[in-house]
């Protein structure tokens, strides 16, 4: 048994080694960049609630301007991920874009940073029996989920993808070395 989690961990660091040049490219590649219209998957929508989630998870506003967070997230999924789950995460936007707007009762291009703070901490601040089994629920397959519980599993694939590529992007900066 130990020699399969032993081959695993082998495997992963393989495979970490060799996405690396590609992150550390495409991250070099949104370093001082202006928002414009080099974005490939995200529409403008998510890429201004993305933006602000990436605010919410890297509150230091010193990193904001040397790397474009963003564009990061929208390279890396562009560049690296698949099609079932950059549908899925379109998906997970969407379901987060109709749970804003009940919640708050305006319009998503509206949210400011306020909102996504109390967004993150309504989605984040639970307790440790329900996110086990929110994570339980996200390392299902999506066409297997109760359709009652998709919402909750889109919603949280993309507060949680985001949130993993920004930390990703931070992690893989320059940066990183400084604290926040």
């Amino acid at each position: 048994m130990e020699r399969r989690k032993a081959l695993k961990n082998i495997s992963l660091a393989i495979g970490g080694i060799a996405i690396m040049p590609t992150v550390l490219n495409i991250l070099t590649s949104c370093s001082n960049e202006k928002i414009d219209g080099n974005y490939l998957f995200l529409n403008q929508n998510q890429q201004y609630i993305v933006r602000q989630l990436v605010n919410v998870v890297l509150p230091n506003p010193n990193f904001d301007d040397k790397i474009n967070y963003t564009l990061f997230i929208d390279k890396m999924f562009h560049h690296t991920v698949s099609k079932e789950h950059q549908a899925l995460f379109h998906l997970g936007y969407l379901e987060f874009e109709k749970n804003y707007q009940n919640s708050f009762n305006k319009e998503i291009s509206e949210a400011n940073k306020r909102d996504i703070e109390k967004t993150v901490a309504n989605n984040f601040s639970i307790s440790k029996q329900k996110e086990d089994a929110l994570f339980n629920l996200l390392a299902q397959e999506f066409s297997l989920i109760d359709k009652k519980l998709q919402p909750a599993y889109l919603n949280y694939t993309f507060l949680t993808k985001v949130r993993y590529y920004a930390l990703l992007g931070y992690c893989t900066s320059e940066y990183y070395d400084k604290p926040l």
